[in-house]
């Protein structure tokens, strides 16, 4: 087991959990790929176990060296007791389960002060004192347009997100 906890630590390099990074730590795929077969799945047990995930069962690390074989540039999930690993942009990451707010949430926010949001997460204008008119504030339901500041196009804001690396589950 030291071997395998070794070369977890390997995989996670920075991102290991002695790190102190509250995020989440990913696997890179290609390296997690490399390892040979029972060596990969002592590891995912031991990446599981360290982020406090449910124990991983044979069937999910079959579902995952599927995942792995996968297109590299698509992306896919596994899902098992609460828990969820995803494939995004060449990495294996551990989502926590997504807030929702409830059915119908909106609000009206000026700027000025931050925004909790249902579920966790806030909302915090920077680069200005207030919003020049109130936003309404709700769930992405998907079409939405954002002008940002000094140009005179909108932009769509899924575009704007991706652009930025903002992974999908956080968008």
């Amino acid at each position: 087991h030291e071997r395998d906890v070794e070369a977890l630590d390997a995989l996670l390099g920075d991102d290991g959990p002695g790190s102190g990074d509250a995020a989440l730590p990913s696997l890179p795929i290609a390296a997690l790929a490399d390892l040979p077969a029972p060596r990969r799945a002592r590891a995912l047990r031991a990446w599981a176990r360290a982020l406090g995930l449910p124990p991983l069962p044979a069937a999910g690390v079959d579902a995952i060296d599927r995942l792995l074989a996968a297109r590299r540039d698509g992306d896919g999930e596994f899902r098992w007791s609460g828990a969820r690993v995803r494939t995004w942009r060449g990495r294996l990451h551990a989502v926590p389960p997504a807030p929702q707010a409830p059915a119908g949430w909106t609000l009206e926010w000026d700027g000025r002060r931050p925004l909790a949001l249902p579920g966790g997460g806030s909302l915090e204008l920077e680069g200005a004192e207030a919003f020049d008119a109130p936003l309404r504030v709700h769930p992405r339901r998907g079409g939405e347009r954002l002008r940002l500041p000094g140009r005179a196009h909108s932009h769509a804001l899924k575009q704007l997100l991706q652009e930025a690396g903002i992974p999908p589950w956080q968008r």
